[in-house]
């Protein structure tokens, strides 16, 4: 038989005792965003990792060049692309597969990601040199070493890309709610969720709330942190919200708004849509041109988004 080469990486400790019973656990662990460890050996006393191969460090690559594909300019400022939600699903989806083979890594750091480049899009993978295993029966004690998992993995992701974010991006209050989703656990739960909706995806979610059941929809939003943006120092509602108001008293049948009602906040918004191609000019200047960017409907649907899973919010 003929002999196969292929490239590989070799991992060194110091003197440590448990990485044999680590190499024990993850050998026969196979996953594309987890690095294969091929082989285990001892060195004067010193044990070695045979690792399939990495191109480099997760931190190294979005330094040098992976910025540009996780981030793209826009007018709001820069927002992420679908490639860097990828990096990050795939990134959960690994530790996910330990969990189901029963394997807890002792923890998850910045210098547990690595990059592999396979074409145009990179393969992120998850280095583990340290486990443990959980008996079964010890549903407990397995799943509060998960929830800290998760924390370490969502502060690990969120310390690799802190230089890449713009602080005065609107994107960055819903990326921070998708960052948060991760300490929830579940790659599942981060495909669905809406980091790069448009502002269409966003409208059509706002509607679909709206067309629930009224009283359904107020006794879910008290479960739900939404409120009304607070008034001016002169005591006014902000720009758009005013001049929507002013332009309701224009109308036949004008709707009325309570500042103190969740409900009227998601209304209004709604009726911003539904009332977009007869507004007038310097209304819609004032909804496009927002001072705090806010996008004002995505910050709702991303809210409520989150909250839907337990809080049932469909439409009939």
């Amino acid at each position: 038989m003929d002999t196969m080469e292929s490239d590989c990486a070799i991992k060194k400790f110091d003197v440590d005792r448990t990485k044999a019973s680590t190499f024990s656990l993850i050998k026969n662990v196979r996953h594309t965003n987890i690095v294969t460890v091929r082989n285990f050996y001892d060195e004067v006393g010193q044990p070695r990792f045979v690792l399939s191969w990495v191109d480099g460090s997760l931190t190294a690559w979005v330094k040098s060049e992976g910025a540009k594909m996780l981030f793209k300019k826009s007018w709001t400022g820069r927002s992420p692309t679908p490639t860097f939600r990828q990096i990050v699903i795939d990134l959960c989806a690994g530790l996910e597969h330990l969990f189901e083979k029963g394997i807890y890594p002792i923890r998850i750091g910045v210098e547990d990601m690595f990059v592999r480049k396979a074409g145009r899009k990179p393969s992120v993978q998850l280095l583990i040199t340290k486990a443990k295993s959980f008996v079964e029966s010890d549903k407990v004690g397995s799943k509060n070493i998960q929830n800290g998992l998760w924390k370490q993995m969502r502060d690990a992701i969120k310390d690799i890309f802190k230089d890449h974010l713009d602080s005065q991006n609107s994107n960055d209050s819903v990326l921070s709610r998708f960052f948060e989703h991760i300490a929830e656990g579940g790659a599942k739960k981060l495909q669905n969720y809406p980091l790069d909706w448009s502002e269409k995806d966003k409208a059509k979610y706002l509607l679909k709330i709206i067309a629930i059941d009224k009283s359904e929809v107020q006794q879910k939003l008290s479960k739900v942190n939404i409120v009304w943006p607070p008034e001016t120092v002169s005591g006014k509602l902000p720009s758009p919200l005013r001049e929507m108001k002013v332009h309701e008293m224009t109308r036949a049948h004008p709707a009325s708004y309570d500042v103190k009602i969740p409900y009227d906040y998601l209304k209004i918004c709604k009726n911003m849509i539904k009332h977009w191609w007869v507004l007038p000019e310097d209304v819609k200047e004032d909804i496009i041109q927002a001072p705090d960017g806010d996008k004002k409907f995505g910050i709702i649907c991303v809210t409520l988004h989150d909250k839907e899973e337990s809080t049932q919010l469909t439409a009939s």
